[in-house]
């Protein structure tokens, strides 16, 4: 029984990483399930039972992103005796990173995905406890003084995945036209909202 599920977990990871190479290569609507399964060598049925469209790939890379990211809230969460809005902007480098490195898959996931918004069911969940996290960040920040403790952390949470989601999907969209690098415009946004939620001398 182990050794059969060890083949099927082997079989969906690579048709994951052959779609999503070919994603990357070809751009998604001009990768065919066909291109997926000739270069993996398994049949049409093999795809569809592990991934039900094509599209199911990047819901599966969305919910990776959604772990990968819950476990980095922890990593953050545990490094305490740092300020919080250090951290915070480490999460906002990596955050960024991760989209200019893979701009074009990503645009995909964020396009059509409940990787930002609409999730349901497990994906609203893991979202949820992320969210918890992050608000973990902002209570810190507030417990040490460096953030005013007079805003609701989960707030302050939701206000900060709402800059990054923004600001994110209008730069893969190229909705403002050319406006650079994306990093330096996360961390503006985020400076301008540390600025407002930081603990005012007496």
């Amino acid at each position: 029984m182990g050794l059969r599920q060890d083949k099927k977990d082997q079989i969906r990871q690579r048709l994951y990483e052959t779609s999503t190479d070919l994603f990357r290569e070809r751009g998604f609507e001009a990768t065919r399930v066909k291109d997926i399964i000739d270069r993996v060598g398994v049949s049409e049925a093999t795809f569809f039972n592990y991934f039900p469209t094509k599209e199911a790939v990047l819901h599966h890379s969305a919910a990776q992103s959604k772990q990968f990211y819950g476990v980095f809230l922890q990593h953050l969460l545990a490094r305490a005796d740092e300020p919080a809005t250090d951290r915070l902007r480490e999460l906002a480098r990596v955050m960024a990173s991760v989209v200019v490195a893979d701009r074009q898959f990503m645009a995909s996931v964020v396009g059509r995905t409940s990787l930002f918004w609409d999730a349901t069911g497990t994906a609203k969940a893991t979202d949820l406890e992320n969210f918890d996290l992050l608000a973990g960040l902002f209570r810190q920040g507030q417990q040490t003084g460096d953030i005013s403790s007079g805003h609701d952390p989960l707030q302050l949470a939701e206000v900060f995945i709402a800059i990054f989601t923004l600001t994110i999907t209008n730069w893969l969209t190229g909705w403002w036209g050319d406006i650079g690098e994306l990093e330096p415009r996360i961390l503006t946004a985020l400076d301008v909202m540390l600025t407002g939620c930081r603990k005012q001398a007496n």
